[in-house]
């Protein structure tokens, strides 16, 4: 992807940065006796920029969410949401909390990084 300096924002974000862990598990599979079996985890460590979630985009989450506790992520790091074939949500550790990623936002055309909202664990 090639990105405009002139409109290259990602800049913004550094010094504001700091290390979480992102997990991420591979797609399970099905046994011969149709028995699941969960694909394993891996952990990386990701610079990013953690905010509390926006009011704009508190009105854009579901409703079932909103009661929630939110966060939102910039980092160059893409960040996966999980979907109907199998594949499971990232899930970040920050604060000691661990949170579930439910939306991605690629801001390549401003600078080359990801905005995702995720969801903390448990609620």
């Amino acid at each position: 992807m090639t990105v405009n300096p002139l409109t290259d924002v990602s800049r913004a974000l550094d010094g504001l940065e700091e290390s979480i862990t992102r997990k991420r598990k591979a797609t399970g599979s099905y046994a011969s006796l149709g028995r699941y079996t969960e694909g394993a985890e891996t952990s990386a460590t990701i610079v990013a920029h953690v905010q509390p979630i926006s009011g704009r985009d508190l009105i854009q989450v579901e409703e079932g969410r909103r009661a929630n506790a939110i966060i939102t992520i910039y980092s160059k790091t893409e960040l996966k949401t999980g979907d109907d074939t199998g594949v499971q949500p990232d899930t970040v550790t920050f604060g000691g909390e661990d949170y579930e990623v439910f939306k991605v936002e690629p801001w390549g055309d401003t600078g080359a990084y990801y905005k995702a909202l995720a969801q903390k664990k448990g609620q």
